[in-house]
């Protein structure tokens, strides 16, 4: 579909009060409180917003849905469930209701070229591990209600990886990285579908994440994982509930950005498995991941008003200046401009939370050092 023409969004903005920054750090705790207090996985959130507000802002959902589209049917679903959909402007709750018949059309499609991926790598004996959305389709969420992605995301043993490259390649085709020589192949791979091909990005890893910058338990990932239950085979698995919300803090902290279906994500996988926290942060502190871990679930406690779960993080042994300037620069305006075209002042803030979170202060400045590098020899090419 597409988006509002210029006087359908005149009219959902005339909703909104004026002083209201429609932008990424005001709107997320605001839909993921909606999301999580209302939907069929309610949280029993304690919502502190006044009801014309809340209504002003459901209205304006329309002029940033090209930042929060992924959880466009879990928002309709909020709404109809707490009878907000019927007060809300009709050209609002139309535009809902066909982005979520087109979302939910695009799963479908997502999960046949799925299925027809896990088959071609089943026939050569790789095992994979569901990353991210496509780990959480039909397990965290529904088919009816689905959680929006825009590609596909698969991690395959090291020892598989040359293999799997080369069969992705016979049939997609694999895209240069934005700056040659700082992440080239070291974890990830994007491969597109050519051009007479329907289909969405693949994602390929054979890490989480960069490798210099974590010491990322891979081996114990795998032994860890599980059979994926939406797939009847020992080869299609997925993380470990815990595995996976040190993963959600490393994807958080890679982009130095708390989205809201990260901390939604976050929130449902707390609920799904009674998680030891005390185990979950030795696990991340001996994978170095532990501030990131501290910066994800700072996040997801300030957005829910989740007193007990803020009063516990202020006794993680992280240390108070880390916390601190995390408190600090989580508070900086990020404008969807910023994040949309990763602007240098998105960068600067970026290597903020980079020299805050990494336990390897080196390696991350020198990959940061490489991508500035790289981009200025692009640059003047």
């Amino acid at each position: 579909m597409s988006p509002l023409t210029s006087t359908q969004n005149q009219q959902t903005l005339a909703h909104t009060p004026d002083a209201w920054d429609l932008d990424v750090t005001s709107t997320s705790p605001f839909l993921t409180e909606m999301v999580l207090a209302y939907s069929e996985n309610s949280h029993c959130i304690n919502r502190k917003r006044d009801p014309v507000t809340e209504l002003a802002l459901c209205n304006s959902i329309p002029a940033f849905s090209h930042i929060h589209w992924r959880i466009i049917p879990l928002l309709l679903d909020a709404l109809t469930r707490n009878g907000l959909a019927l007060k809300i402007d009709p050209i609002v709750n139309d535009f809902l209701q066909q982005k979520t018949l087109q979302g939910s059309i695009h799963e479908l499609l997502k999960t046949k070229q799925l299925n027809t991926l896990l088959t071609t790598l089943a026939e050569h004996h790789i095992p994979v591990i569901l990353l991210k959305g496509t780990a959480f389709s039909k397990w965290l969420y529904s088919e009816t209600v689905p959680r929006l992605s825009s590609d596909l995301d698969i991690l395959v043993k090291p020892c598989d990886w040359d293999k799997t490259v080369a069969l992705l390649s016979r049939t997609m085709s694999r895209e240069a990285k934005p700056v040659e020589g700082v992440f080239d192949d070291l974890y990830e791979i994007s491969f597109k579908p050519k051009e007479e091909q329907l289909g969405v990005e693949i994602d390929l890893h054979q890490h989480l994440t960069h490798p210099t910058l974590f010491d990322v338990d891979l081996e114990g990932i795998w032994s860890r994982s599980v059979p994926h239950p939406a797939y009847q085979s020992e080869l299609t698995r997925m993380m470990s509930v815990s595995d996976a919300l040190i993963h959600q803090a490393l994807h958080s902290f890679k982009d130095a950005e708390y989205k809201t279906y990260n901390l939604i994500d976050t929130a449902y996988l707390l609920k799904h498995e009674s998680v030891d926290l005390d185990a979950l942060f030795m696990s991340a502190q001996q994978q170095g991941v532990d501030v990131a871990l501290y910066g994800l679930l700072s996040k997801l406690a300030n957005a829910t008003h989740n007193a007990q779960l803020a009063t516990y993080l202020k006794h993680v042994p992280v240390s108070r200046w880390r916390k601190t300037a995390f408190a600090h620069l989580s508070k900086m305006h990020v404008s969807s401009l910023d994040v949309l075209n990763k602007t240098w002042r998105y960068r600067l803030l970026q290597f903020g939370f980079h020299a805050i979170v990494s336990t390897k202060p080196l390696s991350m400045f020198k990959l940061q050092c490489s991508y500035l590098m790289g981009s200025i020899r692009k640059a003047r090419t």
